[in-house]
């Protein structure tokens, strides 16, 4: 899937971006001393996964065609007129036909982009706590910072020991 491998080749320039910025001034405590990258598009592949498997899609081809299958919504604001899609293996709670027009939606996200609060969240909270525990740890050196940056994302930005109700 080559809109998949786009998102991989550009996630991969954003890990590379934070894990290569330097400090530029050495000399002053001020400005951008670490940037960290919190890999929520990780959880989000793997709940959609995860998802589209209960529903009953095929997950193992590696083309992710589970991805295609897509609800047509119907934009029902005055200001806009344009329709949209979404994506039924990140938004149902029940397989629809493809093009359909709406689902009982899951609880992980209603339309595709937000994450539920009350389910998602305080993974999220959980990951963005530990990452400022790496952040303001002053004992670490860098690679030790960004090891421990790293370690957040493994514990907490994927979909292992996840408990949705």
């Amino acid at each position: 899937n080559e809109m998949r491998q786009e998102m991989d080749r550009k996630n991969q320039m954003i890990t590379d971006f934070a894990q290569n910025w330097t400090h530029q001034n050495n000399n002053s405590t001020a400005g951008v001393r670490t940037v960290y990258v919190l890999d929520q598009g990780r959880l989000n592949d793997e709940l959609m996964e995860w998802n589209a498997r209960l529903l009953g899609f095929n997950t193992s081809d590696r083309n992710h065609v589970y991805t295609d299958a897509k609800l047509q919504i119907t934009n029902r604001r005055k200001k806009k007129n344009n329709d949209y899609t979404f994506t039924i293996a990140q938004n149902c709670a029940e397989k629809v036909p493809a093009n359909s027009t709406d689902c009982l939606r899951n609880s992980f996200s209603r339309d595709g982009m937000h994450p539920c609060v009350n389910t998602v969240g305080p993974r999220l909270a959980a990951a963005v706590a530990c990452q400022l525990q790496c952040a303001f740890d002053g004992e670490k050196e860098w690679e030790l910072s960004w090891s421990c940056s790293q370690d957040c994302n493994e514990r907490f930005m994927n979909s292992t020991n996840l408990i949705l109700a």
